[in-house]
C-alpha cells in the first residue's frame, strides 16, 4: 500500500476557547447576547462558524466592533473571542463604521456602546466585598 492509498482523516481545527472564567471573555458573550437581542437575531447564529444572512453578519460585525471599541481588545483578541481570523475582526470594525453614517444605525451603535461598556465596567472590575 502506498502513501496515496491511505485514507486521509481530515484534520480538525483547534480554536482558542476562553475559559468560564476569563471576565473578558464573560464580557464578549455577554456583549454578543445584546447585540443578538437589539439586531432581532438569535444567539446561536451570532456564534455561527458561518456568515449566515447579512443581518446577521453586520450583527457579529456589530459585536466585534463593540468588543473592539468598549472593551479596548485589539483585533488579535477579538478575532479570538469570537473564533475568527485578527483580519476579519478589522474588516468588520470598518464595515460598521462606514454605516455608522445612517443615524438609525448610529443610534442603536450608541445605545449598544453605552450597555457594552457598562458590562464591562462591571465584568472587568474586581469584586468588592462587603465588611
Amino acid at each position: 500500500m502506498t502513501f496515496l492509498e491511505l485514507p486521509q482523516r481530515p484534520r480538525r481545527r483547534r480554536r482558542w476557547r476562553a475559559s468560564h472564567r476569563n471576565r473578558t471573555a464573560q464580557a464578549c458573550w455577554l456583549m454578543e447576547e445584546a447585540v443578538a437581542a437589539a439586531f432581532a437575531v438569535p444567539v446561536a447564529e451570532v456564534r455561527a462558524p458561518s456568515r449566515c444572512t447579512a443581518d446577521v453578519a453586520f450583527a457579529r460585525q456589530s459585536a466585534m466592533y463593540l468588543a473592539h471599541v468598549a472593551l479596548g481588545l485589539s483585533c488579535n483578541k477579538v478575532g479570538r473571542m469570537f473564533h475568527r481570523d485578527r483580519t476579519t475582526a478589522a474588516h468588520a470594525c470598518l464595515m460598521v463604521e462606514e454605516r455608522r453614517d445612517d443615524p438609525a444605525v448610529d443610534r442603536m451603535l450608541d445605545m449598544l456602546e453605552s450597555v457594552c461598556a457598562e458590562l464591562a465596567r462591571g465584568r472587568l472590575e474586581r469584586p468588592q466585598v462587603r465588611r
